[in-house]
This record gives structure tokens, sequence and C-alpha cells, in this order.
């Protein structure tokens, strides 16, 4: 009886845990509250924070390049480990 209870709670907790869709929304929410405090931390005023995000906004962008790059090696080199086998 307290297997099929723990059970139970088991599936009400991670069922209804986790917001419907995915939380696709929550990545945008999460980089707009970033960069909320990055101007109240840094102080920056509405011209400072538009030349700010530019040259944050193409860091991002070559993290991800190359973050990719890395994923795409990665996969490459464990591909050609499964073939040596």
């Amino acid at each position: 009886m307290k297997k099929i209870l723990c059970l139970g709670l088991l599936i009400l907790v991670f069922g209804y845990g986790q917001p419907p869709g995915g939380g696709i929304g929550d990545h945008k929410k999460a980089r707009m509250i970033k960069k909320w405090k990055l101007i109240e931390y840094l102080d920056l005023n509405e011209k400072q924070s538009e030349k700010f995000f530019v040259r944050v906004n193409a860091f991002q962008k070559e993290i991800k390049a190359i973050q990719k790059k890395i994923r795409i090696c990665g996969k490459k080199s464990m591909n050609s480990l499964k073939m040596t086998r």
C-alpha cells in the first residue's frame, strides 16, 4: 500500500511540477531579467545600454557558434570511435 501511495505521489509531483509546454517562454523571461539586472547593476543609461547589448549579443552569437562546432567535433569523434570497435 505504501508503495502505491509513494508512486502516486511521485507521479503527481513530477507530472504537475513542470509548466505546460515545457516552459518555452522561460528563456525569454530569464534573458529579459538578466538585461534588467545588468542595466541596474552597471547603472547604464539608454545610450550606453544600446551599445553594450549590441556587443553582448554579438558575443553570445559567437559563443553559440563555438559551442555548435564543439558539439559537431564531439559527435564526429564519437562516430570514429564507434567505427574503430
